[in-house]
């Protein structure tokens, strides 16, 4: 049986080669991984009820993990009045803090749970009270309000660049042509600090 020994010149060559196998990893971990930022913008489009929509939002990280999330949405959609449908759009401004659920910067996927308010306006049939046929719409234009819930999730590209998917549900407390309002989107977002 033989053994084999080991000098000090083995012991440095394997130190070397772990130490440039770490530094190596630690290279590719910045690229393809996310690392801790600030401030993160997110543009998506996608569908809403009966329609499309889209968001803007600002991320704004409270500690390592989680969020406050300032945005702004629009929604088209088609509400069935009758025998025909009538266009509402609706414009809103929403914020809400979101919870990182696995709490782990090196990644390559995040998921976040939030909750929060949102404002805006409702706007019927193109501000316009008569629908074909002559018929009249006892809906009106109006500032609507509630609390919205979602979820935010982030496939990164790079330290900089993830792909995200958002799913919220809009509770318009005070809205004449229905209260939730589910949108789910896709889009880009871009971490800037």
């Amino acid at each position: 049986m033989h053994v084999m020994k080991f000098s000090l010149k083995h012991y440095l060559i394997l130190s070397l080669t772990l130490g440039m196998c770490s530094a190596m990893h630690a290279q590719l971990g910045t690229l393809f991984y996310s690392k801790h930022h600030n401030i993160a913008v997110t543009a998506t489009g996608g569908m809403a009820q009966e329609g499309t929509g889209g968001m803007i939002a600002l991320d704004y990280k409270i500690n390592r993990y989680d969020f406050v999330q300032f945005g702004v949405s629009t929604t088209f959609s088609d509400f069935p009045f009758e025998e025909t449908s009538v266009p509402i759009n609706a414009y809103s401004f929403n914020t809400g803090f979101f919870y990182d659920l696995f709490r782990n910067n090196s990644r390559i996927i995040a998921v976040a749970i939030g909750a929060g308010g949102v404002a805006g306006y409702e706007i019927i049939n193109n501000d316009d009270q008569e629908v074909e046929g002559g018929r009249i719409l006892n809906i009106k234009n109006k500032f609507i309000y509630g609390p919205y819930a979602g979820i935010d999730i982030d496939i990164f590209i790079t330290q900089i660049i993830s792909l995200t998917i958002k799913t919220y549900e809009f509770y318009h407390i005070n809205s004449d042509i229905g209260n939730l309002t589910p949108y789910i989107g896709a889009g880009i977002k871009l971490i800037v600090l």
